[in-house]
């Protein structure tokens, strides 16, 4: 069967490609029979559904010729035997954990690892989560039907306006999508006797994919331009160097303690909205859009788990494609607030870079000094709590450990303990 699909793949793109072909040859470009759609007002992506079209009318016998080949190539073909990387005592192991409905396997939160718990344990973990009726709530019956009508009014808005494309439009809405579901993963680099589990929402092809993904395509650009953003451990090594250690320095990192879940919606479309104005590269109207857009995923944010239906109410769901740039943005003004206007500042942080939630300090001014930055960090008008390390000669963050050798800065690869990969 797989064979056939990647034949039917195969003679999907030949017949694509004589097609257009066709067309450059004549002085067309692929597409130019269709009126071409432009707006200098707003900035539009090139997302789109995805192409189904097919024109049999032009596959040419030349195409079916090689495919019939091939199949008789596949026919002349003896199977070749395989020896199992298993062990039968293994198999009947795996067959054992896919037929016992009382276990749970799910793979860990971090470190690559697998888990096998008791349903029992992993409901108990689930609905622990659940039962936090700040963060959800029950709904008494299924939403998909007023959700989709009012996303439908929501995006016909946005075209009318000239803010989306036809394509856009289409990308965006669905006749038919799929019901988030929850599930969570064991952090059992915090315990391995009872993991703590991660909520996910697992929302792929749900009602809402495709409008985070519209949003993340104009938040993303931002993100990337603020004071302290961090793409990955090559970009931290790359600022380490070109810092001289001095003595009295001291290493820390902070942790932003269930960020996604910490942000109210009203306070993170404001950051949202401070960030865009501030940036300064989309229109008004478009802005306008984006924020209703925000705000509609936010509270609509529904999901299925032990046949009942949840609504999140209270951050973005850890999931949705958009969470961390919104999660980015939302703790860029908590910093623009909190953090670079505070007096004496420049004296002491020397470096000051945060990944999401993670965040990485070099301070100089001395052990208390930075313990009282740190605790009065806590006291802030955006609903954020924070852990934190300290040490003036090494500490691990990201995939790294830092450290100190003859007053300079080295680094080595951080492995968690409970790491499988």
């Amino acid at each position: 069967m797989s064979s056939m699909n990647h034949l039917h793949r195969t003679r999907l793109t030949l017949t694509l490609k004589r097609f257009f072909k066709k067309k450059e040859i004549a002085g067309l470009a692929p597409g130019q029979d269709r009126e071409p759609e432009t707006d200098n007002t707003f900035q539009h992506t090139d997302l789109r559904l995805k192409s189904k079209f097919f024109p049999v009318w032009d596959k040419g016998n030349n195409v079916d010729v090689f495919i019939q080949l091939v199949l008789k190539d596949f026919k002349e073909l003896t199977a070749c035997s395989f020896k199992h990387n298993l062990t039968l005592k293994e198999k009947k192991r795996c067959e054992f954990l896919k037929n016992n409905f009382d276990l749970v396997v799910k793979q860990t939160d971090k470190g690559g690892g697998v888990v096998v718990m008791s349903r029992e344990y992993y409901l108990k973990e689930a609905h622990r989560l659940l039962d936090d009726n700040i963060t959800y709530k029950v709904l008494a019956n299924d939403p998909t039907a007023i959700y989709k009508e009012e996303l439908r009014v929501l995006i016909t808005e946005g075209k009318e306006s000239g803010i989306l494309t036809a394509k856009e439009f289409d990308f965006l809405f669905s006749e038919f999508s799929v019901i988030a579901l929850f599930y969570i993963l064991p952090k059992i680099h915090k315990s391995l006797d009872a993991p703590p589990g991660r909520p996910i929402i697992s929302g792929i092809d749900s009602q809402t994919s495709n409008l985070s993904k519209y949003i993340d395509f104009f938040l993303q650009p931002v993100v990337k331009k603020t004071r302290s953003y961090l793409k990955d451990t090559s970009h931290i090594l790359r600022d380490l160097e070109r810092i001289n250690w001095e003595a009295g320095m001291m290493f820390a990192t902070i942790d932003v303690t269930s960020l996604y879940t910490s942000i109210p919606h009203q306070k993170g479309v404001e950051a949202i909205k401070r960030a865009l104005d501030e940036d300064g590269s989309l229109s008004i109207d478009q802005i306008e859009f984006l924020l209703k857009s925000i705000l509609f995923i936010l509270e609509h944010n529904f999901f299925w788990f032990e046949n009942k239906f949840y609504l999140q109410i209270c951050g973005p769901a850890m999931g949705t494609r958009f969470a961390p740039s919104y999660a980015n943005l939302y703790m860029h003004c908590w910093e623009c607030d909190e953090i670079w206007p505070k007096a004496g500042m420049g004296a002491s942080l020397v470096l000051w870079r945060r990944f999401i939630d993670d965040i990485i300090i070099i301070w100089k001014g001395g052990q208390q000094s930075l313990i009282e930055f740190i605790s009065s960090l806590d006291n802030n008008p955006y609903n954020l709590k924070f852990t934190s390390n300290i040490s003036d000669s090494a500490i691990d963050f990201l995939h790294l450990t830092i450290y100190i050798k003859e007053n300079k800065i080295e680094t080595k690869t951080f492995f968690k303990r409970t790491d499988s990969n």
